[in-house]
């Protein structure tokens, strides 16, 4: 087994890495609440203010750290790789996406919500000792939370039009990128029938949701700032 992944290995960073999600809800329950007490789609505003720290800083930083320091030189070798050429990168970034879909578990939100993250933080920590591809898996991941904080610009700035273009090029690049990348997977012939037909049905009904919202947003957004004028 790669020693990386053994569990005196993982658990105690992965617990760590929750425990610092845990924190950074507490502080911004007990510090941003005071001046951040407003919801904004079900969510603190606090939350939308520290996310995007782990989204566009920490989860990035990783991922390139992780694909520099891969295992095998050729990128697309390496992101359908076994688990043996997984290094210590992959693991913390893994931990990373686990303890992120954790800490906002906490929070009140719908049971879509959370039965997104729940499936979310699985699918994190199960790339760690699938067969082949975790590191695909890993870096999949990471491409959507880019794309997420992108479009939280719609949500900060909803009449900006440099907000809405940045919201729905970037979701949508980072749903073709994760899209490519299942193909990549599923063109490799490495993973297990029964692993790869449950993930990619998830991983492509995940996408299509978040194109479909993309685009019907976009829609609204596009008849209340042109259409409405035009009928006035």
């Amino acid at each position: 087994m790669n020693p990386v992944l053994a569990w005196d290995v993982v658990l105690p960073r992965g617990l760590a890495f929750v425990a610092v999600g845990l924190l950074m809800n507490v502080f911004g329950r007990r510090v941003l609440s005071k001046k951040y007490n407003e919801e904004l789609d079900g969510s603190p505003m606090w939350l939308w203010y520290t996310n995007p720290v782990i989204q566009m800083v920490i989860i990035p930083v990783l991922c390139a750290v992780a694909i520099a320091e891969r295992s095998i030189p050729i990128f697309d070798q390496w992101l359908i790789a076994d688990q043996a050429h997984l290094g210590i990168w992959d693991v913390d970034l893994s931990l990373v996406l686990f303890a992120y879909f954790c800490k906002d578990l906490t929070e009140k939100q719908t049971m879509l919500y959370h039965l997104h993250h729940v499936v979310c933080a699985i699918m994190s920590i199960g790339a760690l000792y699938v067969p082949n591809c975790g590191a695909g898996i890993i870096v999949g991941g990471s491409i959507l939370e880019v794309g997420s904080c992108c479009f939280k610009l719609t949500r900060f700035f909803p009449f900006d039009l440099w907000a809405r273009i940045i919201g729905v090029v970037g979701m949508t690049a980072s749903n073709l990128l994760s899209f490519g990348m299942l193909i990549n997977t599923i063109r490799s012939k490495v993973v297990p029938t029964l692993i790869l037909v449950p993930y990619a049905i998830s991983i492509t009904t995940l996408l299509y949701m978040r194109q479909e919202f993309n685009f019907r947003e976009a829609r609204e957004f596009y008849k209340d700032r042109y259409l409405s004028k035009k009928s006035v």
